[in-house]
């Protein structure tokens, strides 16, 4: 998982994940998936003591009847659990912007998901 913390703040340094695929860069869909799933992890665990898969037993469990998650709803689902929508709004700047200062976007997110870790100069180190 570290391994995959720090190719997302490499890849998300001034570059949006939403365009990534038209730079040939699917890689940060896979990085930054897996900070996300994290964050998602944490907030769930602060919920209820779940974990990822719980999260997302009941994010596709809301979504049935279409058989998509979009991510409105995996943003909503966030925010409904974590009670911070601007948890939500900072992935979301993420996912069109990128960050000028990506080590400090994503200790943000952790920090505001629980997720235990700690800022070494440019890299967010998980404890």
């Amino acid at each position: 998982m570290q391994a995959r913390v720090d190719d997302c703040i490499e890849r998300i340094s001034g570059r949006s994940i939403v365009d990534a695929a038209g730079r040939g860069d699917m890689q940060s869909h896979y990085s930054c998936g897996a900070v996300f799933a994290l964050v998602a992890e944490g907030v769930q665990k602060r919920r209820d003591g779940g974990d990822w898969f719980d999260f997302l037993r009941q994010l596709i469990a809301e979504n049935l009847e279409d058989g998509l998650v979009t991510r409105a709803e995996w943003l909503a689902k966030l925010t409904d659990l974590s009670g911070d929508p601007a948890l939500a709004e900072a992935i979301g700047v993420i996912l069109d912007h990128g960050a000028a200062e990506p080590e400090v976007a994503i200790a943000a997110l952790f920090a505001r998901a629980g997720i235990l870790h700690r800022l070494e100069g440019e890299r967010v180190v998980l404890l």
